[in-house]
């Protein structure tokens, strides 16, 4: 099985560090890229240069799809001086294409508008495969860089062990390789942790999204312990979830740094909100670990701060400005950013009037998205709350809203 990548001098492949190889938006979507033999990828080292890399093909780990299968075929590349794994290289054809390569012991970067996806339900609190494949079939279009499923705003907390691996399961079969899936498998015992994430790494998720163990507050080094455990036990990435407002415990920057030297640990979602984190964790983290932001409201200047891009509820509501937005961030554009996110400000508050997801899932239904769906102890949006959040969709654009 053979295949070439594509030669590229595209600047933003090589505007990364030597250690990061990237492939996002550099394949035209009628491309077409399978696995390899021999390639030829670019990486920074001069700015302008690119290196070629004679690999062989062996057996054993995760490479990507195979054929018009959701399962991966297994395979290890060999190079020069030492072993490398090859994660999300997707074997595509027709529009289908994914956006990123990853090497085990290469940083993939997750960047850009990441929605943090609402679980569609019936109403009796089943979950509705047919409305999920709609919603994700939206969000591609729409402009969504990738997905988290079964987080938070998913309602993980409320799914059986089968529901959860099924539902991250019929994501990754309907994206097809269109788009990375982030699978959300936290909890706050880490035996149950490693037991789901390793049945979800089973699956062609780009990586694992884990939350700090919550409700039985470790200590710092409790948490390095348990992220640490997680990380050696699957192939796919894990992205840090930090979120003290719903744990009670908060992963310290100095914790992340130590976390960042594990080399199959490359992000952190950071949901504080606390703007001053940014650049503690860059200078201590390297330009080759993605800062997340889980906060749509402070979300923009994360961005012009050096972040690489956002967790978001919002873009559930509005996926094509929250991109937009992601877009002008990134590049330092903070006129332009600061622009739509001024037209999102009371969208993010609004979605916040109760407990996540509770005003999203009910801003969504209206979208007809979704129907109105939403498990105990949730319960759908309380009257008081329609008219803001109406409100607050139609300043940010969305068609057909009145309030």
């Amino acid at each position: 099985m053979e295949c070439q990548l594509p030669e590229t001098s595209n600047s933003m492949a090589n505007s990364e560090p030597s250690a990061v190889i990237r492939l996002s938006l550099m394949l035209p979507p009628q491309s077409r890229m399978t696995l390899v033999r021999s390639c030829t990828t670019p990486v920074r080292s001069p700015p302008t240069a690119e290196m070629t890399m004679s690999c062989s093909m062996g057996r054993s780990s995760w490479l990507g799809f195979a054929g018009g299968s959701v399962y991966p075929d297994h395979g290890t590349v060999q190079c020069p001086g030492r072993p490398v794994q090859v994660f999300p290289v997707a074997c595509l054809g027709g529009h289908k294409y994914h956006r990123g390569l990853l090497f085990r012991g290469v940083r993939m970067m997750f960047s850009g508008s990441i929605v943090a996806l609402v679980t569609p339900m019936d109403a009796a609190g089943g979950i509705d495969e047919d409305r999920l494949a709609g919603l994700l079939e939206f969000h591609i279009e729409a402009g969504t860089e990738a997905f988290v499923i079964a987080g938070t705003t998913g309602e993980s907390a409320t799914l059986s062990r089968d529901e959860h691996i099924r539902l991250i399961e019929c994501a990754c079969e309907r994206v097809d390789g269109r788009l990375p899936v982030i699978a959300g498998t936290g909890s706050n015992s880490t035996a149950q942790t490693l037991d789901l994430s390793r049945a979800v790494d089973r699956l062609p998720v780009a990586g694992f999204l884990v939350v700090t163990p919550y409700y039985n507050k470790p200590t710092q080094e409790g948490m390095y312990r348990h992220f640490s455990a997680v990380a050696d036990a699957v192939e796919r990435p894990l992205i840090l979830y930090n979120v003290p407002g719903r744990t009670g415990v908060d992963l310290h920057p100095e914790t992340v740094v130590r976390l960042a030297a594990h080399g199959n640990i490359t992000a952190i979602k950071e949901a504080t909100g606390e703007l001053g984190r940014v650049p503690i964790l860059r200078d201590g983290c390297g330009s080759d670990f993605s800062l997340l932001s889980g906060d749509d409201i402070t979300a923009c200047e994360f961005m012009l701060r050096g972040g690489n891009g956002v967790i978001s509820v919002t873009a559930n509501v509005v996926p094509t400005k929250m991109r937009a937005l992601c877009d002008a961030a990134r590049s330092g554009d903070r006129i332009e950013a600061e622009r739509i996110d001024g037209q999102l400000g009371a969208l993010h508050h609004a979605l916040f009037s109760e407990s996540n997801p509770i005003p999203v899932k009910w801003a969504v239904e209206q979208l007809g998205l979704v129907e109105a769906g939403i498990r105990l102890p949730l319960t759908v949006l309380a009257d008081a709350h329609h008219a803001t959040v109406k409100e607050a969709m139609a300043v940010a654009g969305v068609e057909g809203v009145t309030h």
